[in-house]
């Protein structure tokens, strides 16, 4: 693409210019380079969805005003080589980073970006310090490409820069001056590690704590075993007393008639008596003993058993400890992408004469960074056009009483096991009006229909392909291009957005994605045949409901902390009811859950646990509704869907009989 080669050579010459320090206008520089971001941005897009770039009137500024800036750079004093140490220093790191990163590609889609990474640093590095072999190499590399398999000219392609690179680094050390000492600095290793093997430890790690899980049932099973022999041992206790009677009452009349005494035999002995004696005696002694040894072989499974708890909770721990270690090392503050908006913010204010502020709310919200690259592109779309089509002129917020100045918000906060982040405005708001005629000019819904359509499943028209209700075409909306991306994208991180709107008081876009892996306290409910997870965090108390209700006739609603709370039997609050036949049990416990602020009561059988598991995600083969967050997997091998109270807002709405929202499903059609 021309258009992008040249600005994007523009630029590289202006970032020269002010490494080098030989920019004079430096607050321009700075400017023309956040616009010439935003430029190559739209671009990169228009590139990969395969549409055609037209000239615009900002791009062409923009061109110009480079060039025009790239005037007042002095030429260049000299074309000699740039210092050793620099030299050096690109070698060490800028090539060695992209050898490290083709070493540790594993897709042909990874390898290939990081053989033109290389191809274009070694391009670089040759023109920039003069060494003909990385100019020769990146000129040669390409060709390679077309003879070979990448697969296979990868290793030789490594090898023959390191060796090259060690040469070459030699002879920059013979020639370079001896350094002065130093103090010795401890030394920092870092390991390139690609996300798909960090995703592949983070399912390792998830199915050792679900094998975790089964250990510990059988644990607890062969304790209940344990027990079971000790209540077997004491059982024989009587037993071997009344054995002992007898034996006694069988020894006595014997010891009268002089056969036995004081261990000595006397001379008026019967034989046969006396065998009779004998064997009675040593099968006393041998049922006795083994007796002994049952008790002693109990003592032994009890220390067995202790051994085994402490093995157990040591594992558990050492577990619980790799999950931080795995998690931490993919997490990072949401800071560190939403502050790259602020200035982007207020280069679109000062371009289109809008004073705006960007507002950062939970910036230390621990997210995955590979969540926080997947949503740079959604984000992008939703400030743009929180922008252009949420606040309003200067003068129009002066007119109905808001400050000149706008705010956009970029909130995060975790909930459960996802992490939501909104970008809110506090503008003028949808119009839902012009959205209705929108969607009939396009035939998307009868006109008739649409007094039946709610408001969630109006503002479902935004997400459609080629939706816009922008007036007129301009370089930030209006191009049919926008929201469906940013759904699509969005559903490719297995995540969700809704939004929603109030007149004259801004618009928020609330996106919702699983985090990769979690662990999370739990409290397991038995509903008829079916256990069912709910997530801690979402309940406010666990009650006896026949204080509350009669559990045989439950009431629609019960009296809670002195408020009116509305009461479902959850085995018919949730929609696709599957046939049981288990007879229907009393609702014996009420959980109040937390429904977007509001108490709301959940009935069920009875409570079987409260644990802490591993919740794991679904993906993307089968659509899930959105008041199921995912699914743990118990040690005996059920698995168990988790509830996620806080999307239970469309199933109160719902009449009876409840069924599956068009609004909370993507791919159904809206009513014709």
């Amino acid at each position: 693409m021309a258009e992008l080669q040249e600005l994007t050579h523009r630029l590289e010459d202006v970032l020269e210019a002010l490494k080098d320090n030989q920019m004079g206008d430096r607050p321009r520089a700075h400017q023309l380079l956040l616009q010439g971001i935003e430029q190559t941005h739209e671009l990169l897009e228009a590139a990969k969805q395969q549409r055609p770039v037209t000239p615009t009137p900002q791009r062409q500024a923009l061109l110009a005003g480079l060039a025009e800036l790239l005037q007042t750079v002095p030429p260049p004093a000299t074309t000699a080589p740039l210092s050793g140490g620099d030299l050096q220093s690109a070698l060490t790191n800028d090539l060695d980073a992209c050898l490290q990163g083709l070493e540790v590609s594993t897709t042909d889609a990874e390898r290939e970006e990081a053989f033109m990474a290389l191809v274009r640093t070694a391009q670089t590095l040759g023109d920039r310090h003069q060494v003909p072999w990385l100019s020769q190499l990146a000129a040669e590399l390409p060709n390679l490409v077309a003879e070979m398999p990448l697969a296979e000219l990868v290793p030789a392609v490594i090898a023959e820069f390191r060796q090259l690179r060690e040469a070459e680094l030699t002879k920059l050390a013979a020639a370079a001056p001896p350094p002065p000492p130093t103090v010795p600095q401890p030394d920092e290793f870092y390991v390139r590690i690609p996300v798909s093997k960090l995703d592949r430890l983070g399912n390792t790690v998830s199915e050792l704590l679900i094998g975790q899980e089964r250990l510990t049932l059988y644990q607890q099973q062969f304790s209940q075993t344990n027990r079971q022999l000790k209540r077997r041992i004491e059982q024989f206790r009587p037993i071997r007393d009344q054995v002992q009677t007898v034996y006694d009452r069988l020894a006595t009349p014997l010891a009268a008639r002089g056969m036995v005494s004081h261990g000595h035999e006397t001379h008026d002995f019967d034989a046969l008596q006396f065998d009779r004696y004998t064997e009675l005696h040593t099968t006393l002694q041998d049922f006795q003993e083994l007796l002994a040894r049952i008790q002693e072989i109990g003592a032994d499974i009890d220390l067995l058993n202790r051994d085994l708890q402490e093995a157990l909770d040591l594992g558990r721990q050492h577990l619980n400890n790799l999950y931080s270690e795995l998690t931490d090392s993919r997490l990072v503050p949401f800071r560190q992408l939403a502050e790259k908006f602020i200035t982007a913010v207020q280069t679109l204010g000062d371009r289109h004469q809008k004073p705006v502020q960007l507002v950062i709310e939970g910036g230390d919200t621990l997210v995955d960074q590979v969540i926080l690259q997947q949503l740079k592109a959604p984000l992008t779309h939703l400030v743009r056009n929180a922008f252009d089509h949420g606040l309003e002129p200067p003068n129009e917020r002066q007119a109905r009483g808001k400050p000149s100045m706008g705010t956009i918000y970029l909130r995060a906060k975790l909930r459960g096991n996802a992490v939501e982040i909104q970008v809110a405005d506090d503008g003028r708001g949808i119009d839902l009006q012009r959205v209705r005629q929108k969607a009939v000019a396009l035939n998307l819904c009868p006109i008739e229909k649409m007094p039946e359509l709610s408001r969630e499943q109006i503002l479902e028209f935004l997400f459609l392909p080629g939706f816009s209700t922008a007036k007129q075409v301009s370089d930030l909306s209006g191009r049919g291009v926008g929201l469906d991306v940013v759904r699509e994208q969005v559903q490719r991180s297995r995540g969700s957005i809704k939004v929603t709107t109030e007149p004259q008081q801004g618009t928020t876009f609330t996106l919702t994605l699983p985090l990769t892996l979690s662990i999370l306290p739990m409290v397991l409910c038995q509903v008829g045949d079916l256990t069912l997870a709910i997530p801690d965090l979402s309940i406010r108390e666990v009650i006896a409901l026949k204080e509350y209700t009669d559990i045989h006739q439950p009431s629609a609603t019960i009296r809670w902390q002195g408020q009116s709370v509305p009461l479902y039997p959850l085995h018919s609050f949730l929609p696709y009811q599957r046939p049981t036949t288990a007879p229907l049990q009393p609702l014996g416990v009420g959980v109040v859950v937390d429904v977007a602020g509001q108490p709301v009561a959940l009935g069920v059988n009875y409570l079987i646990a409260e644990r802490e598991l591993v919740v794991k995600p679904f993906d993307q083969t089968v659509p899930v509704p959105p008041y199921i967050m995912g699914c743990t997997v118990l040690g005996s091998g059920e698995v168990v869907p988790v509830l996620a109270p806080d999307n239970f807002t469309a199933l109160l709405a719902t009449p009876a009989p409840l069924q599956f929202p068009v609004s909370l499903r993507h791919d159904a059609p809206l009513p014709k």
